[in-house]
């Protein structure tokens, strides 16, 4: 019997009235005690190294992070950043870190969850985000990390950057039944989610929570967000209650930019070709509607590469990616699903793209191409073949 053991023996008896005749017993207990198997002893109740963990340890509850680095924080913020606002902070890691938590983290949880569509989805992950780091030291893309546009929940320990015009309304109504707000069998409108409800989910307040969460963000590409954002809020025929305010703002002022006054008709007929024309010319960079969270670039709203994100979901993989996502932070009690009342424009079908991008201008193409030329390469994105003819041809 070691010296430690003693004391801790000690230390126990010590913390009780020890009467003589206890004494005896106490005395033959320990006899015995000497003459018990190690892996005995260490299971009484007076050994340290029996002691439990702590339930609400994030990193030993899901097991996900143990083999991967810690990443840290780097403040560098500098005059071309125009750091002014509180709510930004910059969050990144080393390529080599980045790449060694793609090269383990998401492999461990794979194993661990002998699961043949995890492994598939761990190594689209490990491909991804090899794609994003290389785009982003390739130009040095850097942006500051606005922490508005992060919701976060607390009993799964996510952090969702949304993208308007991406699958956001489906993820915010995940975050709303999480969070209790909505019911699983409730029918809450597409509007109630992003208007009313919103109001009770929980932003971002400090980046140091990504470390422990799990972080993800969803692009799709380029040229039908900007399709999707025309036809489901400009196009003249479009089934969105709400598209009149945009089309008699946005929609009309685009016609008067761009045509003279007997090629104004009273009524409303934007084509999508005036609107590439307006967001892509950088001469209105500046007036209304050049901005707009609905077609703002990717790399400037969720930082991909400041933010070391543990999923890069694709709307065009939407519900395998979801389903991943889920099964990563162990989600059991919701489902993935379309809010009702929803709008879907089909822009992302290579036919629906094909056929309004033909009549674009190459040089309008071009132009927002050049716009949105980060987004396309840190997410693997290719033109539509229409337009890329059109570029090619000349």
């Amino acid at each position: 019997m070691d010296f430690a053991s003693i004391k801790r023996l000690l230390v126990f008896l010590g913390s009780r009235k020890v009467t003589l005749l206890s004494l005896v017993i106490i005395l033959l207990l320990l006899t015995a005690y000497v003459g018990l198997p190690l892996t005995v002893r260490e299971h009484l109740p007076f050994n340290s190294k029996n002691k439990p963990s702590h339930p609400d340890d994030v990193r030993s509850r899901r097991g996900r992070f143990d083999d991967q680095p810690t990443t840290k924080l780097d403040p560098k913020f500098d005059d071309q950043h125009d750091q002014t606002a509180s709510d930004t902070d910059t969050y990144s890691s080393s390529s080599d870190a980045w790449l060694q938590s793609e090269e383990t983290g998401n492999a461990a949880v794979a194993d661990d969850e002998h699961d043949e569509f995890m492994t598939q989805q761990a190594e689209i992950q490990r491909q991804r985000k090899r794609t994003l780091r290389e785009t982003c030291n390739r130009y040095n893309i850097t942006s500051r990390i606005k922490h508005d546009h992060y919701f976060v929940d607390d009993k799964y320990d996510l952090v969702y950057c949304y993208i308007p015009k991406v699958a956001s309304t489906n993820w915010k109504l995940v975050f709303q039944k999480l969070a209790g707000v909505v019911g699983e069998h409730d029918n809450v409108s597409q509007f109630k989610i992003n208007r009313d409800l919103k109001k009770e989910l929980v932003k971002l307040t400090d980046t140091h929570q990504m470390e422990s969460s799990l972080t993800f963000m969803f692009a799709r590409n380029p040229f039908s967000r900007i399709l999707s954002v025309y036809r489901n809020k400009l196009e003249p025929n479009t089934t969105f209650e709400r598209a009149h305010g945009w089309q008699e703002d946005l929609g009309r002022r685009i016609i008067k930019t761009y045509r003279d006054k007997d090629e104004r008709h009273e009524k409303y007929d934007l084509t999508f070709s005036e609107f590439v024309h307006y967001i892509s010319d950088r001469s209105n960079k500046g007036k209304p509607g050049w901005q707009n969270i609905h077609w703002n670039e990717y790399y400037k709203w969720c930082s991909p590469c400041d933010v070391k994100y543990d999923v890069i979901g694709k709307l065009e993989t939407l519900h395998d990616d979801a389903k991943y996502i889920f099964k990563l932070a162990k989600i059991r009690d919701i489902e993935f699903e379309d809010p009702s009342g929803s709008s879907p424009t089909f822009s992302y079908q290579n036919d629906t793209l094909n056929r309004y991008f033909e009549d674009v201008p190459m040089g309008s193409i071009y132009d927002l191409y050049d716009r949105y030329k980060f987004d396309f390469e840190l997410f693997g994105y290719d033109l539509p073949k229409s337009a890329e003819a059109k570029l090619n041809a000349g």
